[in-house]
């Protein structure tokens, strides 16, 4: 029996637990106004879902659920208008109108014509029979409920400023600015949180700091999985330069930032030798504004070449990285089927992921064991024996393995390999 018919937030949970079935990366609620900084009628995008294929390219949809009978509430037409207009300012391949009422033939042809689609009870009740979602089927990190832990963490941090700017960026930026953007704040954002969570904290604000940290290491692997396409498909020294070009880049992008350089360059050479400074000294203030990558862009290259190298577990990344957070915070969403395809290889990648983080963002360990202590064949007991223990996943920051067609690494290959995995500190 497919589900029965379902409004407001129980509708958009319904359609991102079926886009969560058919393999997509899923957010609901996410702000549109914090992105671009307008208040629009529209304030937020009510489902939005990334599809990565085998070489991760990624396809972006977003959705808007209608669920009102109102005579004062928009038109289908007028949300089906609106909806284009939204995913061409987040780059979306394409969208969706979901409805409560049966679509006319007239509003089938419209949404043709915009490049978008309706999704009436009977197309949600046929997609969810055809991956078999019924009506006892496990919403996971879809839950309806878990809406209301967002708005506990909102309340608990809206008396501090800096919390709650990062609750902003969480609940908007972290999915919807460029992917390179998205990273560096997101890395930034993990700093903040790595200075603010201790185990002493109140209980509040402990969940609160680990709410937050769920979202932004969420988005983290999502950003990083977006990366990966580009190293998946350029050679390693040519994506190495574009990424920390990017990296690189502030307000303005890389090549005008260079050229703001070179004249600022000119001026202060010229100005210190007409006051008579020594050329030798004059020369070597040259390029002190250069763009310049961050110091964790060699970690960071190498981390997501290796996602690009295991490409099929790769595509897995965010859902499992969320799956496994989520369900440190609400137990509901441990006992719904893993999403992962290969999830021991998944999972290793993401142990790779908490050590980037913890060595380059400064997030305590505490942050990152969900990510760690999941997906872990267990050692028979010789292995067990001749294994040494290391704290805090540090067994999973080996060097890189031979990887078969599918991504993945034989276990006796992974485990004899030395821990040297990102070396370089943070700053």
């Amino acid at each position: 029996m497919p589900p029965t018919a379902a409004k407001g937030p129980l509708l958009e949970a319904r359609v991102a637990r079926l886009l969560h079935a058919e393999g997509g990366f899923v957010r609901r609620a996410v702000d549109l106004g914090v992105r671009f900084r307008e208040h629009f009628q529209v304030t937020d995008i009510d489902v939005l879902a990334f599809f990565f294929d085998r070489t991760l390219e990624t396809r972006i949809v977003n959705g808007e659920c209608k669920a009102t009978e109102a005579k004062s509430a928009p038109s289908s037409a007028d949300r089906l208008l609106w909806l284009v207009g939204v995913a061409r300012l987040i780059d979306s391949k394409s969208s969706f109108l979901a409805t409560t009422k049966s679509a006319s033939d007239n509003t089938r042809g419209l949404a043709a014509r915009l490049g978008s689609e309706i999704l009436d009870p009977r197309d949600l009740e046929r997609r969810e029979q055809l991956v078999g979602l019924t009506d006892t089927s496990p919403y996971g990190t879809q839950a309806p409920d878990l809406a209301a832990l967002a708005a506990d963490v909102l309340k608990t941090v809206k008396p501090d400023d800096e919390l709650r700017r990062v609750y902003g960026f969480a609940r908007s930026d972290l999915w919807l600015a460029p992917t390179t953007i998205a990273l560096k704040r997101a890395i930034g954002a993990c700093r903040v949180l790595g200075g603010r969570y201790s185990e002493n904290l109140p209980e509040k604000q402990r969940s609160a700091v680990m709410w937050l940290a769920s979202e932004t290491i969420t988005g983290i692997t999502l950003a990083l999985t977006r990366i990966a396409a580009l190293a998946y498909r350029q050679p390693e020294d040519v994506f190495e330069r574009h990424l920390h070009e990017r990296l690189a880049e502030g307000a303005a992008s890389y090549a005008a930032m260079q050229e703001m350089s070179k004249t600022i360059d000119k001026f202060m050479l010229g100005m210190l030798t007409e006051f008579g400074v020594d050329p030798a000294k004059a020369t070597a203030a040259i390029g002190a504004f250069e763009p310049k990558p961050p110091a964790y862009a060699g970690p960071l290259v190498e981390l997501v070449q290796r996602l690009a190298l295991a490409a099929p577990a790769t595509v897995d990344l965010p859902r499992l990285a969320e799956h496994y957070l989520l369900g440190a915070l609400h137990a509901p969403v441990r006992s719904a089927p893993v999403p992962a395809s290969n999830e021991p290889e998944t999972a290793r990648l993401l142990r790779l992921v908490a050590t980037f983080l913890e060595r380059q963002a400064q997030l305590p360990a505490e942050l990152l064991e969900p990510l760690r202590k999941n997906g872990r064949a267990q050692p028979s007991n010789s292995q067990a024996e001749t294994q040494p223990a290391h704290e805090h996943g540090a067994q999973d920051r080996e060097q890189p393995t031979a990887s078969r067609e599918d991504g993945t690494a034989p276990a006796a290959e992974e485990a004899a390999q030395p821990p040297q995995l990102f070396h370089e500190s943070g700053s």
